[in-house]
């Protein structure tokens, strides 16, 4: 079932603040796990930290305010469509009266690594690698089938659990859809190829591989959205 939101204003030491979350989430305990469960940071720069909130880890981000209201949209609507393709939105925390600072909350995957140190992991087989790369491809082409695209979906922009299944990471690179990054995209795929298979036949191959299977994906998914409409 599709999400159920709801906006809540919240009196705290530093002003009024405004979250949009999960109706079934209590807005005053999420914002006491942002202030006070921090468990970790990650990113470049260390710019997302994480939180535990009740039995979920969480993962929250800093914006200008209007780019976090346009990047939480994104991420509504392709969670709204279905597409569990990238971060799940938890909640927009916005401070009144301070248009630079908004964060973005979304859930965070514990046990994941970025599909660079997937495939550079020598305790993964072949086949397990290969899957990886193909669950990757087949998440960026329903990103295009939905209309959208990610600028920069490097090996380090997708994250993937032990077995193999990606997810798109990095969400302020999501955009409406481009036709030169649609086309440009896909393009990673060869590099992934390389990190499983090295400069071989082999790897030109599988590149290939993975270029027919983010078709078939892209395919499919906009022969169901047409037949749905």
């Amino acid at each position: 079932m599709p999400i159920k939101w709801k906006t809540t204003e919240i009196e705290t030491p530093e002003g009024k603040v405004k979250v949009t979350h999960w109706e079934k989430h209590d807005p005053q305990k999420l914002m006491e796990a942002l202030q006070h469960n921090q468990i970790d940071r990650k990113g470049k720069n260390s710019i997302v930290t994480v939180h535990k909130f009740g039995s979920h880890l969480i993962a929250a981000k800093l914006f200008w305010s209007r780019e976090a209201t346009n990047r939480f949209k994104t991420l509504r609507e392709l969670e709204r469509r279905r597409l569990a393709i990238v971060e799940t939105p938890v909640a927009l925390v916005e401070l009144s009266g301070e248009p630079l600072r908004s964060q973005i909350v979304t859930l965070y995957k514990k046990g994941t690594v970025t599909l660079k140190e997937f495939l550079n992991d020598l305790r993964y087989g072949v086949e397990t690698k290969r899957k990886a790369a193909l669950s990757a491809a087949a998440k960026l082409a329903l990103l295009h089938a939905a209309g959208f695209t990610h600028s920069h979906p490097h090996e380090n922009n997708i994250v993937v659990d032990k077995h193999g299944n990606a997810q798109l990471i990095d969400y302020k690179l999501i955009e409406k859809n481009i036709d030169s990054l649609d086309t440009r995209d896909p393009l990673y795929f060869e590099h992934w190829s390389g990190l499983i298979h090295g400069n071989t036949t082999t790897a030109e191959k599988f590149y290939q591989r993975l270029k027919d299977h983010y078709r078939q994906v892209k395919e499919k998914a906009q022969r169901q959205t047409i037949a749905s409409r």
